[in-house]
């Protein structure tokens, strides 16, 4: 800042993809660093992968799929529209669709008029990945805060989780003209608290429409420690977390149990 005063430190992370000539039999990195000793520690890690890139699933149905119906391994560039995943994820992943495999390198996402039911446990679990887009999707997500950079578009969630921590991990997320007919949560649990401190980022669900279809029965909607509501309508629900970190909301039979 103006006259040498320091004004920030933040943790960074970044993921590179490096195409490799045809041909190339080795590989150089060099890292620069004040000494020998500060660059052992920088944990560099270099992979070589061949990942799928800028394929298309289209009008697919995944039917009594033991652990999970789509899982696609460190892809980059890949659309997945008009799916339906039913009765799946019985075992292991215990979801109809996991992203975890691949972690970081899942890159360019999007998921259109993507439609999961009747599995028994979870439907999408998005344990990681950069840029994942969707739209017109129905289902319940839970997104963990490796998650960077995810857009939410003309959605409609029977259940939410959406964790958030740091900045360097998540990037800015973005809902537009979302709906939620289950519960949801909105940044760090109860759990978390004490593991997270004071984070230094948090996510924002604005102008969603959150509403419980039985009013004898409230769904939960919970503002976490990093999370913030804000303009949204929301009907026969239990008010749960911070509530502070509701703002500027339209509510109509909710009950109030804050931490």
């Amino acid at each position: 800042g103006a006259g040498g005063r320091f004004l920030h430190r933040e943790t960074g992370f970044q993921y590179h993809r490096i195409l490799i000539p045809s041909g190339a039999e080795t590989m150089r990195i060099s890292l620069e660093a004040v000494s020998r000793e500060v660059a052992d520690k920088s944990d560099l890690k270099a992979f070589f992968l061949y990942r799928p890139e800028h394929c298309a699933w289209r009008n697919v149905r995944y039917r009594h799929c033991r652990t999970n119906g789509l899982s696609i391994h460190n892809g980059f560039g890949m659309l997945f529209e008009d799916i339906d995943i039913s009765r799946s994820g019985d075992e292991s992943c215990r979801c109809a669709s996991d992203t975890e495999d691949g972690w970081d390198g899942s890159q360019n996402y999007t998921y259109r008029r993507v439609t999961c039911h009747d599995n028994p446990h979870g439907d999408f679990t998005v344990c990681c990945g950069h840029d994942f887009t969707y739209e017109d999707c129905n289902m319940r997500i839970w997104a963990m805060r490796r998650v960077g950079g995810a857009c939410y578009r003309n959605c409609t969630f029977k259940g939410g989780e959406f964790e958030c921590r740091y900045r360097s991990r998540l990037h800015a997320v973005r809902f537009e003209n979302c709906r939620f007919t289950g519960s949801v949560q909105i940044g760090s649990s109860k759990k978390d608290d004490k593991k997270i401190g004071q984070a230094d980022w948090e996510i924002v669900l604005n102008g969603a429409e959150i509403v419980g279809a039985d009013p004898a029965k409230p769904i939960s909607v919970t503002a976490g420690t990093t999370g913030r509501i804000r303009n949204c309508t929301i009907r026969n629900a239990v008010l749960k977390g911070e509530k502070a970190h509701f703002e500027n909301c339209k509510t109509e039979n909710v009950k109030e149990e804050w931490k």
